[in-house]
């Protein structure tokens, strides 16, 4: 008898009608969790290195901005480079 019993049980619970979570998420909320996990781990990394900034200024001052301007000049330079001989593009567009 017991087994009876349970056999009807798994027969209710297996014909019951299950419901799946939503799954399906609009593009722009995907976006903004991006969007907000980028800003976060910024933030993070620039209060991290904001701590040794004064330090490394007063250290050397002159190469510390000398070092800035030539990153920031060879990464102009190169992402100009490939947008006018790779992707073909203006210099003016890009």
């Amino acid at each position: 008898m017991p087994a009876l019993v349970a056999g009807d049980l798994v027969q209710v619970a297996s014909s019951a009608p299950t419901y799946a979570p939503a799954t399906h998420v609009p593009s722009a909320a995907r976006q903004l969790v991006r969007d907000f996990g980028i800003l976060l781990f910024s933030g993070e990394t620039g209060f991290g290195a904001g701590a040794n900034l004064m330090e490394g200024l007063r250290a050397a001052p002159g190469a510390t901005i000398l070092g800035a301007a030539l990153i920031i000049v060879v990464t102009v330079v190169n992402s100009l480079a490939i947008a006018v001989k790779i992707l073909r593009l203006k210099s003016l567009d890009s």
